[in-house]
């Protein structure tokens, strides 16, 4: 079975916390290829429902807007 994996990272990655944060997260999604156009669809789907721009979802443009992150999730 052949894999693909997006991965995306958000935080601080140095020892400095107390300049730059004390948080460093790393996500993924592992999918099969055969699932790929599958993921791209329904990630479609989600950026035109709630109106995200094209290329990658970012979560900043969201900002502070709990009921939307509510919907999104």
């Amino acid at each position: 079975m052949k894999l693909t994996a997006y991965a995306d990272e958000f935080g601080n990655n140095s020892f400095k916390f107390d300049t730059q944060g004390t948080h460093f997260i790393i996500a993924t999604v592992i999918v099969k290829l055969d699932m790929i156009k599958t993921l791209e669809s329904e990630i479609d789907n989600i950026r035109e429902k709630h109106k995200f721009q094209t290329g990658e979802l970012k979560s900043n443009k969201v900002g502070q807007n709990t009921s939307r992150r509510i919907r999104i999730s």
